[in-house]
Protein backbone atom coordinates (compact mmCIF):
# COMPACT_ATOMS: atom_id res chain seq x y z
CA UNK A 1 0.00 0.00 0.00
CA UNK A 2 1.16 3.35 -0.56
CA UNK A 3 1.49 6.50 1.52
CA UNK A 4 -1.96 7.99 3.44
CA UNK A 5 -2.46 11.23 4.86
CA UNK A 6 -4.18 11.55 7.87
CA UNK A 7 -7.64 13.30 7.92
CA UNK A 8 -7.58 14.26 11.08
CA UNK A 9 -4.14 15.77 11.57
CA UNK A 10 -4.55 17.74 8.36
CA UNK A 11 -7.28 19.61 10.04
CA UNK A 12 -5.63 20.06 13.17
CA UNK A 13 -3.11 21.72 11.14
CA UNK A 14 -5.08 24.18 9.18
CA UNK A 15 -7.13 24.87 12.67
CA UNK A 16 -3.29 26.24 14.04
CA UNK A 17 -2.99 28.43 10.91
CA UNK A 18 -4.74 28.17 7.53
CA UNK A 19 -2.69 26.46 4.64
CA UNK A 20 -0.59 24.33 6.87
CA UNK A 21 -3.39 21.27 6.28
CA UNK A 22 -2.62 22.57 2.31
CA UNK A 23 1.00 22.23 2.69
CA UNK A 24 0.48 18.48 4.59
CA UNK A 25 -1.34 17.63 1.86
CA UNK A 26 1.10 18.45 -0.45
CA UNK A 27 -1.33 21.27 -1.88
CA UNK A 28 1.67 23.93 -2.47
CA UNK A 29 -0.48 26.58 -4.53
CA UNK A 30 -3.72 26.12 -2.32
CA UNK A 31 -1.69 26.46 0.56
CA UNK A 32 0.06 29.83 -0.12
CA UNK A 33 -3.17 31.03 -1.53
CA UNK A 34 -4.34 30.28 1.90
CA UNK A 35 -1.50 31.93 3.87
CA UNK A 36 -1.78 35.00 1.32
CA UNK A 37 -5.53 35.14 1.99
CA UNK A 38 -5.07 34.99 5.97
CA UNK A 39 -2.09 37.42 6.00
CA UNK A 40 -4.58 40.22 3.89
CA UNK A 41 -7.65 39.15 6.43
CA UNK A 42 -5.54 39.48 9.68
CA UNK A 43 -4.90 43.40 8.12
CA UNK A 44 -8.25 43.96 7.37
CA UNK A 45 -9.33 43.00 10.77
CA UNK A 46 -8.10 46.85 11.96
CA UNK A 47 -11.22 48.07 9.83
CA UNK A 48 -13.44 45.20 11.44
CA UNK A 49 -13.95 43.50 8.17
CA UNK A 50 -10.94 40.83 8.13
CA UNK A 51 -12.92 39.59 11.18
CA UNK A 52 -15.55 37.80 10.07
CA UNK A 53 -13.64 36.70 6.23
CA UNK A 54 -10.72 35.90 8.42
CA UNK A 55 -12.90 33.27 10.29
CA UNK A 56 -14.40 32.40 6.76
CA UNK A 57 -11.24 31.31 5.45
CA UNK A 58 -10.07 29.44 8.89
CA UNK A 59 -12.94 27.19 9.29
CA UNK A 60 -13.27 26.54 5.03
CA UNK A 61 -9.20 25.75 5.42
CA UNK A 62 -9.98 22.79 8.29
CA UNK A 63 -12.78 21.56 5.89
CA UNK A 64 -10.79 21.87 2.58
CA UNK A 65 -7.77 19.70 4.20
CA UNK A 66 -9.79 17.20 5.76
CA UNK A 67 -11.43 16.64 2.21
CA UNK A 68 -8.05 17.01 0.68
CA UNK A 69 -6.26 14.20 2.86
CA UNK A 70 -9.36 12.16 1.69
CA UNK A 71 -8.58 12.77 -1.96
CA UNK A 72 -5.20 12.00 -1.55
CA UNK A 73 -5.81 8.75 0.08
CA UNK A 74 -8.70 7.96 -2.11
CA UNK A 75 -5.76 8.12 -5.46
CA UNK A 76 -2.57 7.26 -3.82
CA UNK A 77 -3.32 3.85 -2.55
CA UNK A 78 -2.00 1.28 -4.62
CA UNK A 79 -2.39 -2.56 -4.70
CA UNK A 80 0.31 -5.22 -6.38
CA UNK A 81 -0.88 -6.88 -9.80
CA UNK A 82 -0.66 -10.41 -9.55
CA UNK A 83 0.43 -11.07 -12.88
CA UNK A 84 3.49 -8.49 -13.70
CA UNK A 85 3.94 -6.69 -10.12
CA UNK A 86 3.01 -3.42 -11.44
CA UNK A 87 1.66 -0.99 -7.94
CA UNK A 88 -1.62 -0.09 -9.52
CA UNK A 89 -3.39 2.74 -8.48
CA UNK A 90 -6.78 1.99 -5.96
CA UNK A 91 -9.40 3.01 -8.30
CA UNK A 92 -8.22 1.25 -11.31
CA UNK A 93 -9.67 -2.40 -11.69
CA UNK A 94 -7.09 -3.39 -14.77
CA UNK A 95 -3.60 -3.29 -14.82
CA UNK A 96 -2.39 -0.47 -17.16
CA UNK A 97 0.47 -2.74 -17.68
CA UNK A 98 -0.26 -5.78 -18.59
CA UNK A 99 -4.06 -5.15 -18.77
CA UNK A 100 -4.61 -7.91 -16.19
CA UNK A 101 -7.48 -7.37 -13.87
CA UNK A 102 -6.31 -6.41 -10.39
CA UNK A 103 -7.11 -8.38 -6.74
CA UNK A 104 -10.79 -7.91 -5.73
CA UNK A 105 -12.29 -7.41 -9.48
CA UNK A 106 -14.48 -10.46 -10.31
CA UNK A 107 -12.42 -12.47 -12.24
CA UNK A 108 -9.22 -11.46 -10.90
CA UNK A 109 -6.64 -14.42 -10.68
CA UNK A 110 -5.72 -15.63 -6.74
CA UNK A 111 -2.33 -17.18 -7.90
CA UNK A 112 0.36 -14.42 -8.86
CA UNK A 113 1.80 -15.06 -11.98
CA UNK A 114 -1.65 -16.31 -13.38
CA UNK A 115 -3.34 -14.53 -16.29
CA UNK A 116 -7.30 -14.07 -15.75
CA UNK A 117 -9.33 -14.77 -18.14
CA UNK A 118 -13.66 -14.77 -17.57
CA UNK A 119 -15.48 -17.11 -16.51
CA UNK A 120 -16.71 -19.78 -18.99
CA UNK A 121 -20.46 -19.30 -20.31
CA UNK A 122 -21.46 -22.11 -22.11
CA UNK A 123 -22.66 -20.89 -25.83
CA UNK A 124 -26.60 -20.56 -26.38
CA UNK A 125 -28.28 -22.71 -29.05
CA UNK A 126 -29.07 -20.28 -31.89
CA UNK A 127 -32.92 -18.94 -31.65
CA UNK A 128 -35.13 -21.36 -33.65
CA UNK A 129 -36.18 -19.80 -37.29
CA UNK A 130 -39.02 -19.46 -37.86
CA UNK A 131 -41.17 -22.03 -40.85
CA UNK A 132 -42.40 -20.05 -43.34
CA UNK A 133 -46.13 -18.87 -43.48
CA UNK A 134 -48.06 -20.56 -45.62
CA UNK A 135 -50.69 -18.47 -47.83
CA UNK A 136 -53.51 -19.81 -49.02
CA UNK A 137 -53.85 -20.20 -52.91
CA UNK A 138 -56.36 -17.31 -54.81
CA UNK A 139 -59.91 -18.43 -55.22
CA UNK A 140 -60.02 -19.84 -59.08
CA UNK A 141 -62.72 -22.18 -60.57
CA UNK A 142 -61.70 -26.12 -61.01
CA UNK A 143 -60.07 -26.20 -64.22
CA UNK A 144 -58.85 -22.97 -65.18
CA UNK A 145 -55.45 -21.49 -65.66
CA UNK A 146 -53.74 -18.77 -63.51
CA UNK A 147 -54.46 -15.60 -64.57
CA UNK A 148 -51.69 -13.86 -66.43
CA UNK A 149 -50.35 -11.68 -63.99
CA UNK A 150 -49.53 -14.41 -61.88
CA UNK A 151 -46.60 -16.75 -63.21
CA UNK A 152 -47.69 -19.80 -61.54
CA UNK A 153 -47.70 -21.34 -57.68
CA UNK A 154 -44.81 -22.05 -55.81
CA UNK A 155 -44.87 -26.06 -55.40
CA UNK A 156 -43.42 -25.80 -51.65
CA UNK A 157 -45.56 -23.04 -50.02
CA UNK A 158 -48.13 -22.56 -52.60
CA UNK A 159 -48.42 -18.18 -53.11
CA UNK A 160 -48.30 -17.20 -56.73
CA UNK A 161 -45.08 -16.36 -58.47
CA UNK A 162 -44.29 -13.53 -60.06
CA UNK A 163 -44.49 -14.09 -64.59
CA UNK A 164 -40.28 -14.27 -64.62
CA UNK A 165 -39.54 -15.31 -60.92
CA UNK A 166 -36.34 -17.53 -60.51
CA UNK A 167 -37.59 -18.04 -56.54
CA UNK A 168 -40.19 -18.06 -54.60
CA UNK A 169 -40.56 -14.43 -52.75
CA UNK A 170 -42.34 -15.87 -49.71
CA UNK A 171 -39.84 -18.73 -48.70
CA UNK A 172 -36.95 -18.52 -51.90
CA UNK A 173 -37.74 -21.94 -53.15
CA UNK A 174 -36.37 -22.52 -56.89
CA UNK A 175 -39.28 -22.02 -59.23
CA UNK A 176 -39.30 -25.08 -61.70
CA UNK A 177 -40.85 -24.42 -64.43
Amino acid sequence: MGETKSTGLAAVLSFLFPGLGQIYNGQFGKAAAFIVLAIVFVFLSFFLIGIPLFLALWIFGMYDAYKGAERFNDTHQTRQCMRCGAQIPMNLNMCPHCGNPVPGYPWAPSQPGAIASPPYQQPQPPPPTQQPQFQPLPPTNPGSAPTAAVGGFCIRCGSALAPAASFCSACGAPVQR
